[in-house]
């Protein structure tokens, strides 16, 4: 036989070996499953969390400080307001119908290297995440609100409340989730 002819019927079965692999099945596959090491269809590609900051259906308690890398943040009891989210403003109205004010005070303190400063706007991102799952980020204007556009040096510390707009049917089993935009995992804090 001549290489040509041998270096061919190689390729063509090492070809037909791949392909036959690459399509087999067995009896009992529904052809829904995904192949270990194959893209997640979902499109997800976040780690699961590894709870270090608590986990929706098991978060941190309020009170108990997470330590971020560019951050440190502690999160005090939460309190529904039907009224104004600023008591001392009730010409700012309430909360449209079938929707509560959740406000909570966050103690925030800068802990990244001296000489930068950074906002907390672009570093951290506040919700209430409801128990269906569902993400709520409406802010709305409390008492003593949280001054996310000033840029903090190193080690400065706010305290200052959050306000969201959280619909009435998904308060129970709700919790405050406090995202690092792209820096972290995500912590997740008990409402009270």
């Amino acid at each position: 036989m001549s290489k040509t002819l041998t270096w061919t019927v190689a390729v063509v079965a090492a070809v037909a070996l791949v392909g036959t692999a690459c399509s087999s099945s067995s009896d009992d596959d529904d052809g829904g499953s995904v192949p270990s090491g194959a893209a997640d269809p979902s499109g997800t590609t976040e780690a699961p969390p590894s709870g270090r900051y608590g986990v929706p259906e098991t978060p941190l308690p309020v009170g108990e400080p997470i330590a971020f890398e560019r951050w440190t943040l502690t999160v005090g009891p939460s309190e529904q307001r039907e009224g104004s989210a600023d008591p001392a403003r009730p010409d700012l109205g309430g909360p449209e119908a079938g929707w509560t004010y959740m406000v909570a005070e966050f103690d925030l303190v800068s802990t990244y290297q001296q000489g930068q400063a950074l906002e907390a706007f672009g570093g951290l991102e506040f919700t209430v995440q409801g128990a269906s799952g569902e993400r709520y980020t409406q802010p709305c204007v409390p008492d003593n609100p949280m001054n996310m556009s000033t840029f903090l040096p190193a080690t400065v510390q706010q305290i200052a409340n959050v306000c969201v707009e959280v619909p009435l049917d998904d308060v129970d089993g709700a919790v405050w989730r406090i995202g690092q935009r792209g820096v972290g995992e995500d912590a997740y804090v008990a409402l009270s």
